[in-house]
């Protein structure tokens, strides 16, 4: 089994200058860390800061493997306000880049976006949950990527806050990318 690191990039852009970077990843290496996972949204700069960051990931030490942060608070999944369309293709885009960097899965807790308003119908919530994935897992497949479902606690979440509960909607999308796998522990830095 690998673990992996779930990493902010602008954190690590600052500590590369600062004579802690090499420690850094020696203690990563040194305690076994396999890969990096890193916040789709840092993909989606301009063609420039994707090249920068094309550019970081071919030189760090470990490599990408997997994408967490899939979508903000402002890509509704649940509730009164839901833009599918408009999500969707920011989806389109921000998995071509995943790929385009080499990592797969991309983690979908996304908590901002999927939790369940104050004064809305839970059942109502899953059910735009299950639509969203549904339409996402063609999305995922035309760019070759997983998505992996990631149960969250419930300070953070109010719609998927077990792996029993996570497990039962991924059965419910029945789309081969919308997996159950994920990554199950991350330290974020």
């Amino acid at each position: 089994m690998q673990w992996g690191l779930c990493l902010d990039t602008a954190l690590l852009y600052q500590r590369r200058d600062s004579g802690t970077w090499d420690a850094l990843w020696a203690g990563l290496q040194e305690a076994g860390a396999g890969y990096l996972e890193l916040p789709i949204g840092k993909a989606m700069g301009s063609e420039a800061e994707f090249d920068a960051l094309r550019a970081w990931v071919a030189a760090a030490p470990l490599p990408v493997r997997a994408f967490s942060l899939f979508l903000s608070a402002a890509q509704r999944l649940t509730g009164p306000s839901v833009d599918l369309d408009c999500v969707l293709k920011y989806c389109r885009a921000a998995l071509a880049r995943g790929r385009a960097l080499g990592g797969d899965p991309v983690v979908l807790g996304s908590a901002g976006a999927r939790r369940v308003p104050e004064g809305f119908d839970g059942a109502q919530a899953e059910r735009q949950f299950c639509e969203f994935c549904r339409l996402l897992g063609p999305v995922a497949e035309a760019a070759g990527m997983d998505i992996a479902i990631e149960p969250l606690n419930a300070q953070e979440d109010n719609l998927i806050v077990s792996v029993a509960q996570g497990a039962r909607l991924v059965d419910e999308v029945n789309h081969p990318l919308c997996r159950k796998r994920g990554i199950s522990a991350s330290t974020r830095l």
